[in-house]
């Protein structure tokens, strides 16, 4: 299953402070911080990041209802949040979170 390559968001956050060093060798320390400082983040969450834990790891819907694994998800996102808002001080993050399946099933009942 293809799902099982996917980067978790601690290793996204590992990658991007080593990329943060990486730059700061390449550029300089205070032309990396400003090019951090002024850059522009896009980070998305969607349906599939439900969909493909939630019905496909047997375990989790045995444990959680969609509303709680959903409330779990959106716990983990807001941390994830916070902590690159921390390590990238005042650059402009545009969060999406696209709940396809939230939404569906809203609708349903």
């Amino acid at each position: 299953m293809w799902t099982q390559h996917a980067i978790s968001l601690s290793q996204q956050l590992s990658y991007y402070k080593e990329y943060q060093g990486k730059l700061a060798k390449v550029a300089g320390s205070s032309k990396a911080k400003s090019i951090i400082k002024d850059a522009l983040y896009i980070v998305g969450f969607g349906s599939s990041d439900f969909a493909q834990n939630y019905y496909a790891n047997p375990f989790l819907n045995k444990v959680y209802t969609p509303d709680q694994y959903s409330s779990y998800l959106v716990e983990v996102f807001s941390n994830f949040i916070t902590v690159s808002l921390f390590y990238s001080a005042t650059s402009t993050f545009i969060f999406i979170f696209i709940s396809v399946v939230r939404l569906y099933m809203e609708t349903q009942g």
